[in-house]
Protein backbone atom coordinates (compact mmCIF):
# COMPACT_ATOMS: atom_id res chain seq x y z
CA UNK A 1 0.00 0.00 0.00
CA UNK A 2 1.70 3.42 -0.69
CA UNK A 3 1.73 6.14 1.41
CA UNK A 4 -1.02 7.78 -1.13
CA UNK A 5 -3.29 5.34 0.16
CA UNK A 6 -2.14 5.33 3.24
CA UNK A 7 -2.90 8.79 3.91
CA UNK A 8 -6.21 8.68 2.17
CA UNK A 9 -7.60 5.98 4.50
CA UNK A 10 -6.06 7.94 7.65
CA UNK A 11 -8.21 11.09 6.28
CA UNK A 12 -11.07 8.94 6.22
CA UNK A 13 -10.90 7.75 9.55
CA UNK A 14 -10.79 11.16 10.72
CA UNK A 15 -13.52 12.36 9.05
CA UNK A 16 -15.01 9.65 10.27
CA UNK A 17 -14.68 10.24 13.66
CA UNK A 18 -15.20 13.89 13.48
CA UNK A 19 -18.70 13.27 11.81
CA UNK A 20 -19.62 11.25 14.87
CA UNK A 21 -18.65 13.89 17.46
CA UNK A 22 -20.67 16.03 15.59
CA UNK A 23 -23.75 13.95 15.52
CA UNK A 24 -23.60 13.07 19.11
CA UNK A 25 -23.17 17.22 19.73
CA UNK A 26 -25.90 17.34 17.51
CA UNK A 27 -28.37 15.13 19.89
CA UNK A 28 -27.18 17.15 23.16
CA UNK A 29 -28.17 20.37 20.99
CA UNK A 30 -31.30 18.99 20.05
CA UNK A 31 -32.11 17.76 23.69
CA UNK A 32 -31.05 21.08 24.98
CA UNK A 33 -33.51 22.89 22.71
CA UNK A 34 -36.02 20.60 23.61
CA UNK A 35 -35.48 21.59 27.50
CA UNK A 36 -35.52 25.25 26.49
CA UNK A 37 -38.92 24.72 24.64
CA UNK A 38 -40.37 23.12 27.84
CA UNK A 39 -39.38 25.45 29.64
CA UNK A 40 -40.56 28.41 27.97
CA UNK A 41 -43.93 26.35 27.64
CA UNK A 42 -44.28 26.59 31.55
CA UNK A 43 -43.30 29.85 32.02
CA UNK A 44 -46.34 31.04 29.42
CA UNK A 45 -47.95 29.01 31.18
CA UNK A 46 -47.15 30.25 34.56
CA UNK A 47 -47.29 34.34 33.22
CA UNK A 48 -49.58 36.10 35.32
CA UNK A 49 -50.87 39.99 35.51
CA UNK A 50 -52.75 41.95 37.68
CA UNK A 51 -55.49 41.11 35.96
CA UNK A 52 -55.88 37.43 35.43
CA UNK A 53 -55.96 34.67 37.53
CA UNK A 54 -54.49 31.03 37.31
CA UNK A 55 -56.64 27.88 37.42
CA UNK A 56 -56.59 25.48 40.17
CA UNK A 57 -54.50 22.93 37.82
CA UNK A 58 -51.90 25.26 36.51
CA UNK A 59 -51.16 26.03 40.69
CA UNK A 60 -50.91 22.38 41.48
CA UNK A 61 -48.74 21.70 38.37
CA UNK A 62 -46.52 24.37 39.50
CA UNK A 63 -46.15 23.44 42.85
CA UNK A 64 -45.39 19.77 41.38
CA UNK A 65 -42.76 21.56 39.10
CA UNK A 66 -41.39 23.10 41.99
CA UNK A 67 -41.20 19.92 44.28
CA UNK A 68 -39.38 17.37 41.60
CA UNK A 69 -36.81 20.15 41.09
CA UNK A 70 -35.87 19.90 45.08
CA UNK A 71 -36.80 16.51 45.39
CA UNK A 72 -36.36 14.75 42.49
CA UNK A 73 -36.79 10.88 44.18
CA UNK A 74 -40.46 11.76 45.74
CA UNK A 75 -43.13 10.24 43.94
CA UNK A 76 -46.05 13.41 42.92
CA UNK A 77 -49.58 12.09 41.74
CA UNK A 78 -51.98 14.42 40.51
CA UNK A 79 -54.47 13.77 42.84
CA UNK A 80 -56.41 10.96 43.74
CA UNK A 81 -60.38 11.06 44.33
CA UNK A 82 -60.11 8.27 47.04
CA UNK A 83 -57.87 10.57 49.33
CA UNK A 84 -60.25 13.25 48.47
CA UNK A 85 -57.15 15.06 47.34
CA UNK A 86 -55.39 17.26 43.91
CA UNK A 87 -52.34 16.22 45.14
CA UNK A 88 -50.26 13.03 47.16
CA UNK A 89 -46.44 13.04 47.76
CA UNK A 90 -44.82 10.12 48.49
CA UNK A 91 -41.18 8.89 49.47
CA UNK A 92 -42.06 4.94 48.82
CA UNK A 93 -43.26 4.72 52.87
CA UNK A 94 -45.69 7.83 53.74
CA UNK A 95 -48.16 9.35 51.29
CA UNK A 96 -49.26 12.79 51.78
CA UNK A 97 -52.65 14.57 51.31
CA UNK A 98 -51.97 18.22 50.07
CA UNK A 99 -54.78 21.10 49.92
CA UNK A 100 -53.55 23.40 47.08
CA UNK A 101 -55.53 26.61 47.20
CA UNK A 102 -54.55 29.79 45.02
CA UNK A 103 -55.70 33.14 44.85
CA UNK A 104 -54.61 36.05 42.27
CA UNK A 105 -53.66 39.46 44.40
CA UNK A 106 -56.39 41.52 45.37
CA UNK A 107 -54.79 44.77 46.67
CA UNK A 108 -53.23 46.18 43.20
CA UNK A 109 -52.96 48.82 43.86
CA UNK A 110 -51.56 48.94 46.72
CA UNK A 111 -49.05 47.64 44.98
CA UNK A 112 -48.02 43.67 46.69
CA UNK A 113 -48.83 40.48 46.71
CA UNK A 114 -52.33 40.01 48.90
CA UNK A 115 -53.92 36.70 48.42
CA UNK A 116 -57.38 35.95 49.66
CA UNK A 117 -58.30 32.39 50.81
CA UNK A 118 -61.35 30.36 52.01
CA UNK A 119 -60.88 27.22 53.66
CA UNK A 120 -63.89 24.95 55.39
CA UNK A 121 -63.44 24.25 58.95
CA UNK A 122 -63.55 20.20 58.11
CA UNK A 123 -60.36 20.61 55.80
CA UNK A 124 -58.28 22.29 58.70
CA UNK A 125 -57.11 18.90 60.14
CA UNK A 126 -58.25 16.92 56.80
CA UNK A 127 -54.40 16.98 54.66
CA UNK A 128 -50.83 16.44 55.70
CA UNK A 129 -49.77 19.90 53.68
CA UNK A 130 -51.44 22.58 53.47
CA UNK A 131 -50.05 24.56 49.59
CA UNK A 132 -51.32 28.21 48.93
CA UNK A 133 -50.44 29.84 45.80
CA UNK A 134 -50.50 33.65 45.17
CA UNK A 135 -49.90 35.36 41.83
CA UNK A 136 -48.78 38.88 41.69
CA UNK A 137 -48.48 40.58 38.02
CA UNK A 138 -45.66 37.99 36.64
CA UNK A 139 -44.76 36.74 40.32
CA UNK A 140 -45.44 33.60 41.72
CA UNK A 141 -45.94 33.23 45.92
CA UNK A 142 -46.09 30.02 47.28
CA UNK A 143 -47.19 29.24 51.58
CA UNK A 144 -46.68 25.81 53.20
CA UNK A 145 -47.27 24.71 56.36
CA UNK A 146 -47.64 21.41 58.32
CA UNK A 147 -50.95 20.60 59.87
CA UNK A 148 -49.37 21.97 62.69
CA UNK A 149 -48.50 25.31 62.10
CA UNK A 150 -51.75 25.70 60.13
CA UNK A 151 -53.69 24.93 62.94
CA UNK A 152 -51.79 26.96 65.18
CA UNK A 153 -52.94 29.99 62.20
CA UNK A 154 -56.57 28.57 63.03
CA UNK A 155 -56.49 28.98 65.99
CA UNK A 156 -55.40 32.45 66.44
CA UNK A 157 -58.30 33.77 64.01
CA UNK A 158 -62.16 34.83 65.67
CA UNK A 159 -64.13 32.19 63.68
CA UNK A 160 -67.82 33.02 63.55
CA UNK A 161 -68.74 30.37 60.29
CA UNK A 162 -67.35 27.30 59.22
CA UNK A 163 -65.66 28.92 56.31
CA UNK A 164 -62.23 30.09 57.21
CA UNK A 165 -61.16 33.24 55.41
CA UNK A 166 -57.40 33.86 54.90
CA UNK A 167 -55.55 37.26 53.90
CA UNK A 168 -52.39 36.58 53.19
CA UNK A 169 -50.25 40.10 52.10
CA UNK A 170 -46.75 40.77 51.80
CA UNK A 171 -46.22 43.73 53.25
CA UNK A 172 -42.29 45.30 53.30
CA UNK A 173 -41.04 42.12 53.09
CA UNK A 174 -43.14 40.26 55.57
CA UNK A 175 -46.15 37.78 55.22
CA UNK A 176 -49.10 39.29 57.37
CA UNK A 177 -52.79 37.88 57.59
CA UNK A 178 -55.18 40.67 58.60
CA UNK A 179 -58.20 39.68 58.54
CA UNK A 180 -60.04 39.89 61.80
CA UNK A 181 -57.56 42.14 62.54
CA UNK A 182 -55.22 39.38 64.15
CA UNK A 183 -52.28 40.83 62.00
CA UNK A 184 -50.80 37.27 62.32
CA UNK A 185 -47.10 36.95 60.64
CA UNK A 186 -46.40 33.74 58.84
CA UNK A 187 -43.16 34.95 56.89
CA UNK A 188 -41.45 31.46 57.76
CA UNK A 189 -43.74 29.85 56.29
CA UNK A 190 -43.13 31.18 52.40
CA UNK A 191 -41.55 29.44 49.93
CA UNK A 192 -41.19 26.39 52.88
CA UNK A 193 -40.43 23.91 50.68
CA UNK A 194 -38.29 22.01 53.57
CA UNK A 195 -41.59 21.61 55.46
CA UNK A 196 -42.15 18.83 52.96
CA UNK A 197 -39.16 16.67 53.88
CA UNK A 198 -39.47 17.24 57.84
CA UNK A 199 -42.91 16.13 57.69
CA UNK A 200 -42.16 13.17 55.55
CA UNK A 201 -39.07 11.81 58.28
CA UNK A 202 -41.81 12.34 60.63
CA UNK A 203 -40.35 15.81 62.95
CA UNK A 204 -42.34 17.55 65.18
CA UNK A 205 -42.77 20.76 62.73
Amino acid sequence: MDEKMLGLITLVGELSGEIQKMKVEMEEIKKEISKMKEVKTMNSALKVDSDEEITLTVARDYVMEQISKRYPELELTKGSQKLGTKLTISNGKKTLRVLVKKSKSHRIKEDYPSGWFTVHEEATDAFDLYVFVITFKDEIHTILLSPTQFKKWVEAKHITSDNIHFYMNQIEGKWIDDRDDINYQFTDYAENWSVIEEILEGKDV
